[in-house]
């Protein structure tokens, strides 16, 4: 994992990779998709509270309350095909709760040597 600056543009949230952090921002592009990156922030900071879903889910080191900011530590992101569909799916359901995160290798990594969601704010 290098250590440069990588800028990365989703629906709702701008991610900049830098160092050993992920911050994720609401987009600047229009005005409901900065609504809908606060609310993205938002809601992975509350599913970071539960606790029998944290070990599935990337850490949050730090945010800003409203959603402004979320911090998370850098991972290793999936290659593409690197797991399918159907076991990242398998990854997300729980007898107790469904991870929301799109079943794409983009929205996975591996943090400290064990799979991980990292963008479940949907």
């Amino acid at each position: 994992m290098g250590q440069h600056l990588i800028f990365c543009k989703g629906s709702s949230r701008w991610v900049i990779v830098a160092g050993k952090f992920a911050f994720k921002i609401p987009s600047l592009y229009n005005w409901k998709r900065f609504l809908n990156g606060l609310i993205s922030n938002m809601q992975e900071v509350e599913f970071n509270k539960v606790e029998e879903m944290r070990e599935k889910l990337c850490p949050i080191l730090f945010y800003i309350p409203l959603g402004f900011l979320v911090v998370m530590p850098r991972v290793r992101i999936l290659e593409y095909d690197e797991l399918t569909q159907a076991q990242l799916q398998d990854f997300c359901t729980n007898i107790n709760y469904i991870i929301p995160s799109e079943h794409k290798c983009d929205s996975f990594g591996y943090f400290k040597g064990r799979l991980v969601a990292v963008d479940y704010g949907n």
